[in-house]
C-alpha cells in the first residue's frame, strides 16, 4: 500500500470523504516523505553492528566484553606498524590467533606467518632450527638447511613461550633483532631476513626477567608494542557467546541442532575456567558428544567442571602416575608430549605432579626417581614445569614426620 492511499483510507475511516484537493496534497507530502526516508535508509545513522565475531581473514576472535574490545583496538593499532609485538596472556587465551590477526592486518599478509613453540624445541637444536646450517657444519649435516628466520622472511615469525628458548639462543636472537642480519651455523657470511617478530608468554615477562629465564635486553627489544590478553574469568559475559559459537560449529560439522539448556549455561557461567577459552571449547565438545538428544543439560557439562574452577582429576591421572612409578611409561613421551600437543591440560600435569609429590613427601629430587627420570635430567624436568607454569609448591606435600629435613626441591 503506497503512502497517499494509506492516508486516504485513514481519513475515510474518520467518517469524512476526502476531497480531490486534499488527496493531491497528501500525495505530495507522502512522496516527499518517501524520498526522505529512502535517503535516510542509505546515508542516515544505522544501528551499532554486532562486533562479535571479529574476523581477520580466516581468523575469528569471539567476544563482546570491553576488555576484548580494547584488545582488538590494540591489534588494529599495532598491526600497520612494523615494530615487534609482545603478547602476554595465560595459556588458552588465544595468543596465536591474535598474532595471526596482526599478521593479516599488516603489510606482510601476503608473506609467510611462521609459528614456533620455543618450549618444544630441544635445547641443542633450537639455534639450528632458527638460523639454519650449512653442509658439513656438524655431524649429520649432509646438506644446507634454511632456518625459520629465512622461512619467515618478508612475513611474521611468531615465537610462542619465548622464555623456553635457552639464554644462548636468546643472545643470538637479540643480535638478529638489532640489524636483521644472522649467520647460519658453520657459515661466516652474513645474511639478511626482513622479519617482524611477535613473541608471547603465558607468564609475567617482568617475573621471567627477574628469574633470569628471559634476557632483559631481549625483552625490551621485543616489547615495542605489548598486548595483554584477558583470561576468560575476567570476561565471564562472553562465556555463553563462546559456548554457542563452538556449539554452532559442531552442529554444522555434524549436521545436528543441539543446544544448551539454561542450567547448563548457568553452570558454565559460574565456572572460572583455568584453561580459558581452550578449556571451554573442550568442555563443549565433550558435552556435545555425550548428549544423545538435542538438549545439552547441566549434568553433561558438570562432569568436566568443579565449583572452585579446578577440573576433576580423571582416572587416567592415577593410571599415568602408576605407569610412571612402575617404569611402564616415560615422563617425556607420556606427559610432556601430550601436553605440548594439547592432549593434556596444564591442570592435569599439575595433578600428576601433585600426586607424585604426595608420594615423594614433597621432594622434587625423590619425585624424579618416582617418575623414572634420571638425575641428569632433573634440571630439564624442573625447567619444563617452570616454563609451562606446571610447577607445584612442594611445601604442602613435605613429609611432616621428617620435619622437612633432608629434602631438596
Amino acid at each position: 500500500m503506497n503512502g497517499h492511499f494509506g492516508a486516504f483510507v485513514a481519513l475515510e475511516r474518520c467518517g469524512r470523504r476526502v476531497s480531490e484537493t486534499e488527496l493531491d496534497f497528501l500525495t505530495c507530502v507522502t512522496a516527499i516523505l518517501g524520498k526522505h526516508l529512502e535517503v535516510c535508509a542509505v546515508t542516515g545513522p544505522k544501528p551499532e553492528p554486532d562486533r562479535s565475531p571479529h574476523r581477520f581473514g580466516e581468523i575469528v576472535i569471539i567476544g563482546r566484553h570491553p576488555c576484548v574490545a580494547r584488545m582488538i583496538e590494540d591489534v588494529y593499532r599495532v598491526a600497520p606498524t612494523d615494530g615487534n609485538v609482545f603478547l602476554v596472556g595465560e595459556s588458552g587465551t588465544g595468543k596465536e590467533l591474535v598474532a595471526k590477526a596482526i599478521h593479516h592486518l599488516s603489510g606482510r599478509r601476503d608473506s609467510p606467518f611462521v609459528p614456533v613453540d620455543c618450549s618444544t624445541l630441544p635445547e641443542d637444536l633450537i639455534e639450528n632450527e632458527l638460523f639454519g646450517h650449512t653442509k658439513g657444519s656438524f655431524t649429520g649435516a649432509l646438506a644446507f638447511k634454511k632456518g625459520l628466520l629465512e622461512a619467515a622472511s618478508g612475513g611474521t615469525l611468531f615465537l610462542d613461550e619465548i622464555a623456553g628458548m635457552p639464554l644462548r639462543a636468546q643472545a643470538r636472537l637479540l643480535r638478529f633483532l638489532q640489524d636483521k642480519h644472522f649467520r647460519r651455523l658453520g657459515e661466516t657470511r652474513e645474511r639478511f631476513a626482513d622479519v617482524r617478530v611477535v613473541a608471547a608468554t603465558n607468564r609475567s615477562p617482568e617475573d621471567l626477567v627477574d628469574a633470569r629465564q628471559l634476557r632483559e635486553d631481549l625483552y625490551h627489544r621485543l616489547n615495542v608494542h605489548r598486548i595483554d590478553l584477558p583470561p576468560l574469568r575476567e570476561r565471564g559475559s562472553d562465556i555463553e557467546l563462546l559456548a554457542n559459537y563452538f556449539l554452532s560449529a559442531l552442529n554444522q560439522a555434524h549436521g545436528q541442532q543441539k543446544c544448551l539448556s539454561r542450567d547448563a549455561t548457568r553452570a558454565l557461567a559460574g565456572y572460572r575456567f583455568p584453561g580459558n577459552v581452550r578449556e571451554l571449547r573442550n568442555v563443549i565438545e565433550n558435552a556435545y558428544h555425550r548428549t544423545e538428544g538435542t538438549m545439552i543439560r547441566a549434568d553433561s557439562v558438570l562432569g568436566r567442571l568443579k565449583p572452585n574452577g579446578v577440573p576433576p582429576a580423571p582416572a587416567r591421572i592415577d593410571l599415568i602416575v602408576s605407569n610412571l612409578r612402575a617404569g611402564k611409561a616415560d615422563f617425556w613421551s607420556t606427559v610432556r608430549e601430550p601436553f605440548l600437543k594439547r592432549d593434556l591440560s596444564r591442570d592435569e600435569v599439575r595433578q600428576i605432579v601433585e600426586v607424585g609429590l604426595r608420594m615423594a613427601g614433597g621432594s622434587y629430587r625423590k619425585l624424579v626417581d618416582y617418575f623414572q627420570i634420571s638425575q641428569q635430567e632433573y634440571k630439564r624436568f624442573l625447567a619444563f614445569l617452570s616454563n609451562h607454569d606446571c610447577k607445584v609448591d612442594f611445601r604442602e606435600y613435605r613429609d611432616k614426620r621428617s620435619g622437612g629435613r633432608g629434602y631438596r626441591k
